[in-house]
This record gives structure tokens, C-alpha cells and sequence, in this order.
């Protein structure tokens, strides 16, 4: 029998023994919703017969994160391999620019040391040039020695030399700096001194044309040092050549 088919079918004494009965053969309390339970049904001979309950298979509950934690499962895979393509194409990026950066930084490393070498050479070769014309001046014969003079000075300012010292006071570093200004001022006292009238080889002309060559080799070493050559096995002489011509030192 059911509770649902008897429950109102039996006064409500009986019922509540049925149901104590129950409770009693089975451990537990019958449901109310209908459900077939174990329910002692007594023959006219006391003996209780116990009605066999309707199995029902019901399905086995589930978590309900168990749904979640599968789409995630799965939503975490699917983005594994697009992840790895990101990582790959970042860390190839990444690399691109390190190497560009340092290929920069190399390329302006060597334009600096081009335009330092362009600026050393133009220098070296002015205080050359300027101290041959200004020898060549000094030995040649003027009208007066104010025509000399002024022959002189427009000499040493159209040579170029100040523009060149100006391109080395903006770009080379402190020491080629200093030693090309003591340069160019042993030139300007060697113009001097044949503005003043000092013969050409005279003992002071000699010994301001040393110190000029030992200002320019002094140059010239500090120069090779910063454009990263090596030192200069060099004799350094008051006559660079056997015509007792310092100028060409």
C-alpha cells in the first residue's frame, strides 16, 4: 500500500499507529509524498505481512561546481596554445628590438669616431698648412715691415684655423682639446714673432717652432688614443727635414 492511497481512508488513530508501526520495522518515519514504503499489512492471524516497495532509481546527485570546474578545464585549454603563440611572437619582438638598439648604438659609435677623425684631420692638417704659409711669409721680401705684418695676420685668419679649432672645442673630448689650444697659441706667438720682425731660423724662432712641434705631437698622440689606434713610435725633432724646415713638422 502507499500512504498516499490510505492516508485518508483511515481514521486518525489508526493511522497514526500504522504510522508508529512503521516506524517501528523500519527505523524511520514513512515520507507523506506518496512513495511506497514497507507497510505492515496484519493478517486475521496476527502475522505481519510487509508489502515489498516500487524501487525507483534516482540519478546520482552531482556537485554543482562540477560543471563549472569543466568549462574551465576546457576553456583553459583552449586558450594554452594561443598563449604560447602570444609568448613566442612577445619574446621575438622583444629580441628584434634588443639587437636593433645595440646595432644603433654600435652604428653611432662609429659615426662619432668618423666625425672626430674628419675634425682631427682637418685640424692636423690646418696647423700644417699655416705653418709653412707663415714661414714662407717670414722669409719673403715686403716693401715695409708694415706690409709684412699685415701679410702675416691675414694669413693666420683666412688659414682656416679658427674655424677648425671651434669644431674641436664642440666635439672632441677635454684633453684633445686642451693640447689642440696649446697648438694653435704656439702658432699665434710664432706669427707674433714675425709680425715683431724675428728672423726666419733665429734662436728664438727656433725655439717657438720646438715647442710647437712638441705641442702637436703631444696632439697627436692624445688623438690616436681616442680614436682608439695605437701608440706612435715617433722622433720628435726641431727639423723635420734635412732643408732645416720645421714648418712641416
Amino acid at each position: 500500500m502507499t500512504i498516499g492511497e490510505n492516508v485518508h481512508a483511515l481514521p486518525e488513530q489508526d493511522l497514526q499507529a500504522k504510522l508508529d508501526d512503521v516506524a517501528e520495522l523500519t527505523g524511520s518515519a514513512p515520507p507523506l509524498d506518496g512513495t511506497e514504503v514497507a507497510v505492515p499489512s496484519f493478517s486475521r492471524g496476527g502475522q505481519a505481512q510487509v508489502a515489498r516497495p516500487r524501487m525507483e532509481f534516482q540519478p546520482r546527485p552531482q556537485w554543482p561546481g562540477a560543471a563549472v570546474m569543466g568549462w574551465s578545464k576546457l576553456a583553459r585549454m583552449d586558450w594554452l596554445p594561443l598563449l604560447s603563440t602570444l609568448a613566442g611572437a612577445a619574446i621575438g619582438i622583444v629580441a628584434t628590438l634588443i639587437a636593433d638598439r645595440n646595432r644603433w648604438k654600435h652604428e653611432d659609435v662609429k659615426e662619432a669616431v668618423r666625425l672626430r677623425l674628419d675634425i682631427y684631420t682637418q685640424y692636423t692638417t690646418t696647423v700644417k698648412v699655416l705653418g709653412e704659409t707663415l714661414r714662407a711669409l717670414a722669409e719673403r721680401e715686403h716693401p715695409s715691415d708694415g706690409e709684412r705684418a699685415l701679410a702675416l695676420r691675414e694669413a693666420f685668419r683666412n688659414s682656416g684655423i679658427a674655424t677648425a679649432s671651434e669644431r674641436m672645442w664642440l666635439i672632441a673630448p677635454q684633453p684633445v682639446v686642451k693640447a689642440s689650444n696649446s697648438v694653435f697659441h704656439c702658432l699665434r706667438r710664432i706669427c707674433d714673432g714675425y709680425v715683431d720682425g724675428a728672423a726666419v731660423s733665429s734662436p728664438e724662432d727656433r725655439a717657438r717652432w720646438e715647442a710647437r712641434g712638441k705641442a702637436a705631437a703631444k696632439m697627436r698622440k692624445l688623438m690616436r688614443e681616442d680614436l682608439g689606434v695605437g701608440p706612435l713610435t715617433e722622433r720628435h725633432s726641431s727639423l723635420l727635414n734635412d732643408d732645416n724646415n720645421p714648418a712641416g713638422q
